[in-house]
């Protein structure tokens, strides 16, 4: 599941990379949220589906959330409804400005079968590498593209741009908490409950993305939303969210 909001050319870049695998299209399926865009990303949309006409490409989804609360970074709204419009009995999120270096539908999918074979309760999470923006040396010569990373690799709570899950068991928890509204902690809120139900980490090393947007320490936030987000994840220390409201609704 791809979510995005305005960002249609990193967003295109993202589907063509999940596109970049041996999987049979009948082993899954790829469903782009839409939170909103105001951009060229209904435009896209337009030609990637003549696209996929022509390359018989039978198992693509796009569904659009019709309002946005203006942050570009607000995505626990959009996964949840990805969560709730998907089919398969496991789901996988990853940003649009996010892109693939490896196979992550293949290697999903092979995760997926080891699992179910092991009956090991655990979700899956990639490795992922900053981009940096391209600048010059010391010595004036062009300095290429850097990668820093990879985020998250020694963090306590386990997390990337990739992140697959049984489907049933983050419905069970509610989803992603929907008072998480700008950038920050909503995956890490979301790994943490499962991790109190006894659900652990697995981190595959063949799973790596780019993140395209990002640049190391730049965050599109606003600082007192984040802290309050932030106080969310601390405090609340249950494992099922959105009770009694109507959640991953597409409005």
């Amino acid at each position: 599941m791809v979510s995005s909001y305005n960002r249609w050319r990193l967003l295109e870049l993202c589907v063509l990379s999940l596109y970049n695998t041996a999987a049979a299209l009948t082993d899954w399926e790829c469903i782009v949220v839409d939170d909103g865009s105001t951009d060229e990303t209904l435009a896209w949309l337009a030609r990637w589906r003549a696209e996929a006409r022509v390359r018989n490409i039978t198992n693509f989804r796009y569904v659009r959330r019709m309002k946005n609360i203006g942050r570009s970074n607000c995505v626990a709204l959009p996964r949840n409804c990805g969560l709730r419009e998907a089919r398969g009995n496991y789901v996988a999120f990853v940003d649009g400005d996010c892109f693939a270096c490896s196979d992550a539908i293949n290697g999903t999918i092979k995760w997926i079968k080891w699992v179910e074979a092991s009956s090991a309760k655990l979700f899956l999470t990639s490795g992922c590498w900053w981009r940096i923006d391209r600048k010059r040396d010391p010595f004036g010569k062009p300095a290429a593209y850097l990668p820093l990373g990879p985020r998250g690799a020694n963090s306590s709570v386990p997390f990337g741009p990739w992140f697959a899950m049984k489907r049933k068991a983050l419905l069970d928890i509610g989803g992603f908490d929907e008072r998480f509204t700008t950038y920050g902690a909503e995956d890490e809120d979301l790994i943490t409950r499962l991790m109190r139900l006894g659900y652990l980490p697995e981190r595959s090393p063949g799973l790596i993305f780019i993140h395209l947007w990002h640049v190391p320490g730049v965050y599109d936030r606003d600082e007192l939303q984040y802290a309050t987000q932030m106080k969310i994840s601390r405090d609340d220390k249950t494992n099922i969210r959105n009770e009694d409201v109507e959640w991953g609704a597409l409005v």
